[in-house]
């Protein structure tokens, strides 16, 4: 009778305060209805810490029965691993998973919480770029002359004439090109800031889209695959065509274009924070304060217009 009853209460607290997995995926049900929508990404690193860096481990506890040093245990693995990124999105992930139980009434403390900085921080290396004017020329020149899939060399012209995330450009859909503004409007679910981003487009910038829409006038993707004109291109595809270029993961990445245009515009006395809010690296509040500010997307159109004659003046030098 004992043991019955203990285990019906067991049972009855299990109930109560939800198992890990439960919960977790009650809160990826509710990321995935979030506005703007979180970035499919985003979402698949998330599903996999919860499933698996941390649902493993912690599958079959209660919220409430988890404590801090179940979590730290999962965080040190990661850590001797080296992998100090994943530590710090498990760690992140978690914090917001149990603020979550805690909403929920599932939790009522965060055990996590207390964790921070009990980890070792990832080393953020900067994206290997090209910053030197006429070396950058010679770079353009050489993609430009690329003999590999069309749409690839398209797409990091594109590149280099937007300064762009290269995810941005690889995903950009035609929906988002307004020709007769010429502006492309980057959707808030894309960008890294959850905010959606204006580029004007410059005429280098417009050349390539028409240029793209001959591949498949009926395909919304700008840049497609070379498997399927209704895939984008690949994450890797980029890096990958620089490579081919004989362009060594040492000296340019893709990423590394907005730091080229930054250094080069930066260098010639453009205004910095234009460049910046070009770049899309200003919080929420701020970009929206610069936005609000009619005469500063002008300056953002000159910006972009002479940033298309700099890169033509460097091609030719």
């Amino acid at each position: 009778k004992d043991l019955g009853r203990r285990a019906a209460q067991q049972g009855q607290e299990r109930d109560e305060s939800g198992l890990f997995e439960d919960v977790g995926e009650d809160f990826l049900t509710w990321l995935r209805g979030k506005e703007p929508p979180m970035a499919p990404r985003t979402m698949t690193k998330k599903e996999w810490i919860i499933r698996d860096i941390a649902g493993v481990p912690l599958a079959g506890k209660t919220m409430r029965g988890i404590k801090p040093s179940d979590v730290l245990d999962i965080l040190r693995t990661l850590e001797s691993k080296r992998q100090l990124e994943t530590a710090k999105r498990t760690r992140s992930t978690l914090v917001n998973l149990f603020d979550f139980a805690i909403w929920s009434h599932k939790a009522d403390v965060n055990p996590v919480t207390p964790l921070r900085g009990a980890v070792a921080p990832p080393v953020h290396v900067n994206h290997p770029a090209i910053v030197d004017e006429k070396a950058f020329g010679a770079l353009l020149n050489v993609v430009k002359g690329y003999d590999g899939w069309y749409s690839v060399r398209l797409a990091l012209l594109f590149l280099a004439y937007t300064f762009a995330r290269p995810g941005e450009v690889r995903l950009a859909q035609w929906s988002e090109i307004d020709f007769e503004e010429k502006v492309w409007l980057v959707t808030a679910g894309r960008m890294k800031m959850r905010v959606a981003h204006k580029v004007p487009l410059s005429l280098q910038a417009i050349k390539i889209l028409k240029q793209s829409r001959e591949i498949d006038p009926k395909s919304p993707i700008i840049f497609p695959s070379v498997r399927s004109n209704h895939k984008p291109l690949s994450d890797n595809t980029l890096n990958g065509a620089l490579r081919r270029m004989g362009y060594t993961k040492d000296e340019v990445v893709a990423h590394g274009f907005r730091s080229s245009a930054s250094t080069i515009l930066n260098e010639r006395g453009h205004d910095a924070e234009i460049i910046e809010v070009q770049l899309s690296h200003m919080n929420a509040d701020r970009v929206k304060r610069i936005y609000d500010r009619g005469e500063r997307w002008e300056q953002r159109v000159r910006l972009m217009r002479d940033w298309g004659r700099i890169c033509d003046r460097l091609m030719i030098l």
